[in-house]
């Protein structure tokens, strides 16, 4: 093959599928980040630098193996390789994107970090919160019957913190993290779960039987 011949092989089908693998691993990280969508965005684009690099041998044999594909099928067209290429790299893309959704919605989020399975009568609002680099914020708010609240609590070993806790404090966090704006007027009791650099904390409403969970992940 000719230096032209190689050029044109890397600007039509390397630099197109080098450029759709990053696309796809932005808009992976994409879902489920921070609730703004400034930090969401940044945050993507850094782990989506991190999963290219990771991919990047593989995704070079990968084009390789279709080229040998276009060879076999007698297809010797930088274009029509470009284009099979491209076709095999969304495709899979896609799968892993539609993966990384499932991931990340609000029952998804509540399995991995409340409990598993999800209560019966648990019904989930809305979720949350800030993701950055050495840090997490995360809200999950919901419904639950009284009596299957108290079970979660006790299978988790949530401990109950102090009456005196500084609700309005966490109402301005959420608010400014999650764009949840908490009504902690009442009867509120909370309860803590502390695991290393982890903060687990239940926020409920005997009466409205409102709940909110928050994980905290401290630097």
């Amino acid at each position: 093959m000719t230096q032209n011949a190689k050029a044109k092989t890397f600007f039509i089908v390397y630099v197109p599928a080098l450029a759709l693998s990053y696309l796809i691993a932005f808009f992976g990280h994409f879902f489920g980040g921070s609730t703004d969508l400034s930090a969401r965005s940044i945050w993507a684009c850094f782990l989506a630098i991190g999963t290219w690099i990771f991919t990047l041998p593989f995704l070079i044999g990968f084009v390789c193996l279709v080229g040998v594909f276009c060879e076999r099928r007698q297809s010797h067209s930088t274009v029509w390789r470009s284009f099979m290429t491209s076709i095999a790299i969304i495709a899979i893309g896609c799968l892993w994107i539609s993966h990384q959704f499932m991931l990340t919605t609000p029952k998804a989020r509540f399995e991995k970090l409340v409990i598993t399975p999800i209560p019966k009568s648990a019904k989930i609002a809305r979720q949350g919160g800030l993701v950055t680099m050495d840090s997490e914020f995360w809200v999950l708010q919901f419904k639950i019957a009284k009596d299957e609240f108290l079970q979660l609590v006790n299978e988790s070993r949530f401990v109950k913190e102090a009456k005196d806790h500084d609700l309005e404090r966490w109402r301005k966090l959420i608010e400014m993290n999650a764009g949840i704006s908490p009504d902690f007027t009442g009867n509120w009791t909370t309860y803590l779960l502390k695991e290393g650099r982890k903060e687990r904390r239940l926020f409920f409403n005997e009466s409205s039987e409102d709940a909110f969970f928050v994980l905290t992940v401290r630097p």
